[in-house]
């Protein structure tokens, strides 16, 4: 694994595994819904299969691009998650909550329960976890 830098997701990392920055928008540049659609299926199709290095630059053109759309941060989260950035995965879970404009989501808070998990934090890890519950639905 290359060497770790800062956590920050605006400043540059290392090529492998690395994770991509927060990207700055455009007013100017914006994806078409279909565009984005069409991006956003073959992103996660890139991350069912573990291909990181696929997924990576379109999640950055994603972000770049449809501003408004919070899903290119939480795969972003995830794939950090997956890479073993947790403290990274944690700050796009909170950039993507940003965009959710404070509405809980389910996946986020689980993500964020096992990024404070493998971080040792247990208490935040639990907090998150019964956020995760507490949008479940009893069978």
């Amino acid at each position: 694994m290359a060497a770790q830098q800062s956590e920050r997701p605006g400043k540059a990392m290392s090529p492998t595994p690395s994770v991509a920055p927060l990207p700055t928008v455009s007013a100017t540049s914006r994806l078409q819904p279909q565009q984005a659609v069409w991006l956003q299926e073959v992103t996660t199709v890139f991350l069912q299969c573990r291909q990181y290095a696929k997924a990576q630059p379109l999640l950055r053109l994603l972000i770049r691009l449809a501003p408004d759309d919070p899903a290119p941060l939480r795969q972003m989260a995830y794939l950090c998650y997956q890479l073993g950035r947790y403290e990274l995965a944690l700050k796009y879970c909170k950039a993507c909550e940003r965009r959710l404009q404070g509405a809980s989501e389910a996946r986020l808070s689980l993500l964020r329960s096992h990024c404070h998990l493998k971080l040792g934090q247990r208490e935040p890890a639990l907090t998150h976890y019964l956020q995760f519950l507490a949008t479940r639905t009893p069978s």
